[in-house]
């Protein structure tokens, strides 16, 4: 895979990641966020940091899952590589038990 391509592959990813993600936090989830974390909930958002983490975040899905999974043409290994990774990548420090089950 070519450069342009890897920032192709990056560009689709961090778009369908923030629209996904925004959804999610914005309408689906967000009783749900501030029944259960709400003490944990800072009132303001960090958008530098949220920044940050979503281009790391992305890159290294990207890097780490996308690319290998497109390079052996295998579906499989994309989602049993993407799955191990987002449930390494979730710590759960200080939080009540509910959101750990969902």
């Amino acid at each position: 895979m070519t450069i342009s391509g890897l920032f192709k592959l990056y560009a689709v990813a961090l778009s369908t990641f923030l629209m996904i993600d925004l959804a999610w936090l914005g309408l689906i989830a967000r009783s749900f966020y501030q029944t259960h974390l709400g003490p944990l909930m800072r009132s303001d958002v960090n958008w530098v940091a949220a920044a940050v983490f979503y281009l790391l975040f992305v890159a290294g899905t990207v890097v780490f899952v996308v690319w290998p999974a497109i390079e052996r043409e295998s579906l499989l290994r994309y989602r049993i590589r993407g799955l191990s990774c987002v449930d390494s990548c979730v710590v759960w420090a200080g939080y009540c038990v509910d959101p750990c089950v969902v």
